[in-house]
């Protein structure tokens, strides 16, 4: 594991006056990039995802968050895959949500 990511899980806040809004809860772990099988590549490209990228992970850090930060860039967690009893896959697609 020589990479770090960030995992994103968000919980639902009151604001000043009221109004519900998200707040993001951020924890780092250790992870290995790894490549993205070509069938996994191509179905995703055929649901639209544009980039996206596999990280393993220990199962221990995991618990169902829906996001990882990456190189600045947030990922949406469209998939998990057990590989092992200590270890789990991170399907996440990167979408630029401002554009």
């Amino acid at each position: 594991m020589n990479d770090v990511i960030n995992l994103v899980s968000q919980k639902v806040v009151l604001d000043d006056i009221g109004q519900e809004k998200y707040e993001d809860n951020f924890r780092e772990v250790y992870a290995r990039e790894s490549g993205v099988p070509s069938s996994e590549f191509f179905a995703a490209k055929k649901q639209g995802m544009q980039q996206i990228k596999k990280f393993v992970i220990r199962n221990i850090d995991y618990n169902n968050e829906l996001y990882f930060e990456y190189a600045n860039k947030r990922y949406h967690i469209y998939r998990t895959y057990p590989i092992s009893n200590e270890m789990v896959e991170l399907y996440g697609e990167y979408k630029n949500w401002w554009s």
